[in-house]
Parts: structure tokens; C-alpha cells; sequence
């Protein structure tokens, strides 16, 4: 799906393309590709386009990122996304090896989701949204900043995890950028921000055992209207949602064999190793050993 272009003669005398794919995951239609390229000193890409959105980002920079109608520096955690057929192309132009993440994305063929996936929702909203390249920076949002950085960590590591889980955070990746792109309504969404703030106080007691009371409190509300507003924005309860930011720590905490299971239970703040056995395996059909040895493809 990239499709490279004769480029112009000023690049083609200037530099020879030693950039190279470092890394590769592979992901579900519509998503066709999720990419880390490493872009050595001086490297200079050959101009090319995809026929698909895209988004390339920046993991370590800066590197100037360069299309027909702009060049823009880009640092660590900045990314584009690009509509289909926009030509462009990377230029390294420091003293040190770069890196960029990439990811296709075929939205004008989702294929076949059910409706309450959201799936073919989000891929029509983001043909809509991205008519232009359109530049996002995750150290404006903290929960776009989370989500990016985890798809980084999945996409580097040396053993992947499953399937479900890359494109689980991946869509949440995008659903989110499909957010910031949305247009602003001229009244404020109140219970939707409220709602976000209990969020991101979850995101900073994922290794604590908050009581949900002490959330309210933290996010000046009263117990009563803390749990209207989360349960109407996200459709579940603050401690069952807590839970599952918990299991997604717990499964890349167990993805460190030097850490015992008893040491990845307390290091999540759960009371007791068994409570965190129970839990893990109500909501993964498995026991914490039975998921790493899956994960890291041990044998009995």
C-alpha cells in the first residue's frame, strides 16, 4: 500500500535512502500495516504516497517531515495524519539515528463489523475528518499521550503480545485522534469533561486501590454524580473500569519474566495475590501463568 513517485532531482543528488524497517506488526483490516522505520544520519526518503489515511509519527527526533506544501520539524510523540495519495517523504538530517511509526489505515474498506463495534463508524468519520494532513502533538492530551505511547511499547516488543490486544489500543488510538479532530460544539459538554477527569485520575491510581469514594472526592464531585456521569460517558462502573486499565497493566507487567506474579499483584496495589489471581482470570479465561506462559511461548 506506499507507492513511491520519481523524486525530484535536487533529492536524488543529495542523499542515497539508507532508512529501514525496524519493526512490524501485524494488524487487522482495516488496519493493513503498524511500522517502526529507523532513519540513520543524513538519510533523505524517497518521496512516496499511500492510497490509504496514514499516520506517521515521530518516536525519537527531531526529523523534518516533508510534503508538496510544507516541512515541519518533528519531535518525539508529534504525528501526522494524512489523507490518501499525499505525497511526502523523511528527512534525517541530524547527527543521530531517528525513528518514526507508521500505521495504514484502509477506511474506505472497513469490510465486515457489526454496528456496535464502531469499527466502520470510526473509519467513515475519519474520511470525513482528514481532508488535509492534520498534526497532533501527545503532550497537549494526556490520554492521547498514554494511548500513543503504548502502542509504541507493543509495537518494540521483542515478544508480541496477542493479536487482540495491538488492535484493541490501536482503534482506541484512533477513536481518540477521531475525537480531537471532531468540531467543537459551541456548549460545553459538562458531564462528558467531568466524566474525562475521573479518566485520568483512574490513569494515575492505575497502581493504587483508590476507593471510588476517594475519586469523587479527588475529582470534586459528590459520590452520587461521580458515578452518573462516568456510567453514562463510558457505559461502565469507575471500579470496573479501573479494573481493566489494571488488567491491561497486568499483562504487560507479566511480560517481564523477572517479575513474580506475587510482585505484579502488589506492584497493581491489590490486597492479596490470590484476589489479583481471581480477577485476572474472571476477565481473561486464564490464571496470570497460564497468560504468560502463553505470551512468552513457554511449554509445560
Amino acid at each position: 500500500m506506499t507507492k513511491n513517485i520519481w523524486p525530484p532531482q535536487e533529492l536524488v543528488d543529495s542523499n542515497v535512502d539508507t532508512s529501514y524497517l525496524a519493526y512490524l506488526r501485524p494488524v487487522g483490516r482495516p488496519l493493513l500495516q503498524f511500522t517502526s522505520g529507523h532513519f540513520p544520519e543524513g538519510t533523505i526518503s524517497s518521496p512516496h504516497y499511500h492510497p490509504c489515511i496514514v499516520l506517521h509519527g515521530c518516536l525519537n527526533g527531531p526529523i523534518e517531515f516533508v510534503t508538496r506544501s510544507f516541512r515541519r520539524t518533528l519531535e518525539s510523540g508529534q504525528f501526522f495524519l494524512l489523507p490518501p495519495n499525499e505525497i511526502h517523504h523523511w528527512e534525517s538530517l541530524g547527527q543521530e539515528t531517528t525513528s518514526t511509526v507508521g500505521l495504514l489505515v484502509d477506511a474506505r474498506n472497513p469490510g465486515r463489523w457489526p454496528p456496535n463495534t464502531g469499527v466502520v463508524d470510526l473509519c467513515r468519520r475519519l474520511e470525513e475528518l482528514v481532508d488535509e494532513p492534520k498534526l497532533f502533538s501527545t503532550a497537549r492530551n494526556p490520554d492521547l499521550r498514554a494511548i500513543f505511547w503504548q502502542a509504541v511499547d507493543i509495537l518494540t516488543l521483542d515478544q508480541p503480545c496477542n493479536p487482540l490486544t495491538i488492535n484493541s489500543v490501536l482503534w482506541l488510538l484512533l477513536s481518540l485522534v477521531a475525537d480531537e479532530l471532531a468540531p467543537r460544539t459551541s456548549q460545553p459538554d459538562i458531564r462528558g469533561e467531568a466524566a474525562k477527569r475521573i479518566r485520568r485520575l483512574l490513569l494515575t491510581h492505575v497502581y493504587d486501590s483508590p476507593s471510588v469514594e476517594q475519586i469523587a472526592r479527588e475529582a470534586h464531585m459528590s459520590l452520587t454524580q461521580a458515578k452518573k456521569v462516568f456510567v453514562a460517558t463510558y457505559g461502565c462502573g469507575i471500579k470496573s473500569y479501573l479494573n481493566q486499565l489494571k488488567l491491561y497493566q497486568a499483562k504487560r507487567l507479566l511480560g517481564d519474566s523477572r517479575l513474580s506474579i506475587d510482585q505484579v499483584s502488589k506492584k497493581l496495589g491489590f490486597s492479596s495475590s490470590a484476589y489479583f489471581c481471581r480477577m485476572f482470570r474472571s476477565r481473561t479465561g486464564q490464571t496470570p501463568s497460564e497468560f504468560r506462559k502463553t505470551l512468552l511461548g513457554k511449554q509445560d
